[in-house]
């Protein structure tokens, strides 16, 4: 493979090390898919990665697939044969010989190929895939008492640790009565169940968490039988944070009118290319406000990102909101201005969107 060339000052002191703890394939639609390598697969990997020429400069191309390893986060676009180091802020494109090993590593299937997505070592041996499940399946009855939402936990670190933690999940003896023989799924509309109840599922077995998080139950069907697991403070916080923040890089906060303070609480913590700061908010005590929010944007890599801003009261009340595309340089802080409506009297939300970074900020006007 290439060598790496220490003439860059970015280069010659990172090497990765295994396991890549997290492979995700990211369809064009959006859906992430969980990539489980055997450890042949990782180590290959691994060695392309280090072996490489690395420059410190991104490159123009997307990425469909994205792998975590302890000390860096690799973006990769299986079409340019290009990966994109976004901790070390740094970039390299293989070989199309590297391309296609790194391609067949991953399952990605040639033009007019119709086999498989798997793959083989030199002898035949199955390389890529281990067989672990690595999604979790959640679902919610909604709040305001009709239907269902779901949700897929598909990032390697997050599911995996629920599914390592559920398998160590024992019985306290206690049950809880069976409810329906009734199956709950996405065309489920009013429940004999108390709004706000969750179930995931790990493999075949379905688990129930009532709404306040305080008791985990594995249950014969959606609403039969539970029985009562134990189950501690860390877990139900991971299954809270996978449902209400994951994957996004969430911030939420408030902003006083009154006093002019701004509190922001970093409440999960994902990868995300683009930093927000709040430099500044100002609101108009009024019926029919002309609001703004300045913000300060820092993005790892240059590129091009769409920011939005949504500004409501509740689901189905609206004011009016911002958006904008921009052009953002590597380490170079970007200001930028977005305007949204509000109301005189009652408190609102703006939630504020870029890359992967989430912002929830309770207006208090």
């Amino acid at each position: 493979m290439l060598i790496c060339l220490s003439a860059f000052s970015g280069c010659s002191n990172v090497k990765y090390k295994e396991p890549l703890s997290c492979v995700s394939y990211i369809g064009i639609d959006g859906t992430t898919t969980l990539i489980d390598l055997t450890e042949d697969a990782q180590a290959e990997i691994i060695s392309a990665l280090n072996s490489g020429e690395w420059v410190d400069d991104g490159t123009n191309c997307g990425h469909d697939y994205e792998f975590t390893i302890d000390n860096a986060i690799i973006r990769y676009h299986s079409d340019c044969g290009s990966f994109n180091d976004i901790t070390n802020k740094r970039a390299m494109t293989l070989s199309e010989e590297g391309k296609a090993n790194i391609n067949k590593i991953l399952g990605v299937k040639a033009e007019g190929n119709e086999g498989n997505n798997g793959s083989t070592n030199d002898d035949g041996d199955e390389l890529t895939e281990s067989g672990y499940q690595a999604a979790i399946k959640m679902m919610r009855f909604n709040w305001d008492g009709y239907g269902i939402s779901t949700k897929w936990i598909t990032t390697c670190d997050l599911a995996y640790s629920i599914i390592d933690a559920v398998e160590e999940l024992t019985q306290t003896g206690e049950t809880v009565e069976k409810i329906s023989d009734a199956v709950v799924d996405e065309n489920t509309t009013q429940p004999p169940i108390e709004r706000g109840t969750l179930w995931f599922e790990v493999g075949s077995k379905i688990y129930r968490i009532d709404p306040e998080f305080t008791q985990i139950c594995r249950v014969d069907g959606h609403l039969g039988k539970g029985y009562v697991m134990n189950a501690s403070e860390q877990l139900k916080k991971m299954i809270s944070d996978a449902w209400q923040y994951h994957p996004h890089d969430t911030y939420i906060g408030s902003y006083n009118n009154e006093t002019n303070e701004i509190e922001l609480n970093h409440v999960y913590d994902a990868p995300s290319t683009v930093h927000v700061h709040i430099k500044k908010v100002e609101v108009v005590n009024d019926y029919d406000p002309a609001n703004k929010i300045i913000l300060e944007l820092t993005s790892t890599v240059d590129q091009s990102v769409y920011i939005s801003l949504f500004c409501s009261q509740s689901g189905d009340n609206l004011a009016e909101g911002d958006s904008k595309d921009l052009t953002l340089q590597a380490g170079k802080p970007e200001t930028v201005e977005l305007t949204f409506g509000g109301w005189k009297d009652f408190n609102y939300w703006i939630d504020i969107k870029v890359d992967n970074t989430r912002i929830n900020l309770r207006i208090e006007p």
